[in-house]
């Protein structure tokens, strides 16, 4: 029976040589794309750690990260999930000091760079690496019926055709599930048998949808030590913006018109006109990626019915066209 726990922990040749030097080891897997390369992998003077360095085999590479040596400051082109299967790190990311503790995950968009203090014996650190493809055609349609943090995250993830410093952090040490679910990915993944990718496909919606709880429940946490008005007014403004008016949001929660405005705008720092047009772009964008409604019906359902303006709304929003959107998701999932 394969033993997780024991192959994780045993050192790996780089690890030893990491251990005895004290000094960062390129992996031999990847040591002959930089040779060949010369400056290819390099973003600003820093690393770039290239998606033709991973996917070799297939659209998810996971490995465990070398112990005993600093990890010098890197970007990547790909979406990248860091799992703290036993102990501790600490890593910068994009300028910010970030502790990872036992069970914690941090998901970084691409283009974020972060560098890594040195792990010592007990610090496992797991890394997952998916390719910006995968969260599209693979993962998302399994989310698509639950709209939060970290479904935004990661429908801009696989939106960008830029590089952007974000990430999300998940302090998970004590959620069984997560675990559970990060257990089952990794043994398919280092079990005897060649792995089944298509399994790991199943396993990482039930991941992201747990992770997505997590961090609402988190959220929620937060909030109550915001002004409790306006989230009552956030919530309703979710909920019912197709149709509501600052005067109904204010004949709601029983406050004068013009003190609630003021109040959402110190709050928020965006006035209730922006707050309902980006909620209903967001609507918007989600039903144009997974649905077939027409444009006109669209509009309608956002609570537009002049089907120009909401052109140039979203226009305006996006960058791009609802039909420029909507197209290429088309071609990559072709």
């Amino acid at each position: 029976m394969f033993e997780l726990d024991r192959f994780l922990r045993e050192e790996t040749k780089v690890e030893k040589e990491q251990r005895k030097s004290g000094f960062n080891v390129t992996d031999p897997d990847i040591l002959d794309e930089l040779i060949l390369s010369g400056d290819k992998f390099r973003l600003n003077g820093d690393f770039l750690m290239s998606e033709e360095m991973f996917f070799k085999k297939g659209d998810v590479h996971i490995r465990k990260h070398n112990r005993y040596s600093d990890m010098p400051l890197h970007h990547h082109q790909f979406l990248e999930l860091n799992y703290m299967y036993s102990g501790s790190c600490t890593q910068e990311v994009s300028g910010e000091k970030i502790v990872l503790n036992e069970g914690d995950i941090i998901m970084l968009d691409r283009g974020s760079s972060h560098s890594f203090q040195a792990l010592g014996e007990n610090d496992i650190l797991i890394n997952v690496l998916l390719k910006v493809e995968t969260i599209n055609t693979k993962i998302l349609q399994q989310l698509v019926r639950k709209r939060g943090v970290l479904t935004e995250f990661l429908v801009l993830a696989s939106q960008r055709t830029h590089e952007e410093d974000q990430f999300l952090v998940f302090r998970t040490g004590e959620n069984k599930k997560v675990q559970t679910f990060m257990h089952y990915i990794l043994e398919e993944y280092y079990g005897e048998t060649e792995p089944n990718i298509e399994v790991i496909h199943l396993y990482l919606p039930l991941l992201f949808m747990e992770l997505a709880r997590t961090f609402e429940e988190e959220t929620k946490g937060q909030q109550r030590h915001h002004n409790q008005v306006v989230t009552e007014a956030l919530a309703i403004i979710e909920k019912d913006y197709r149709t509501l008016s600052l005067e109904m949001l204010a004949q709601q929660l029983g406050f004068n018109k013009n003190y609630l405005g003021n109040l959402i705008k110190k709050e928020t720092g965006d006035t209730f006109k922006q707050l309902l047009q980006r909620q209903r772009m967001l609507h918007a964008h989600h039903l144009l990626l997974f649905s077939n409604y027409s444009m006109e019906e669209i509009s309608e359902e956002i609570g537009y019915l002049d089907t120009s303006y909401f052109f140039r709304s979203f226009k305006k929003t996006h960058g791009k066209t609802p039909g420029q959107i909507r197209e290429e998701a088309l071609h990559r999932e072709l």
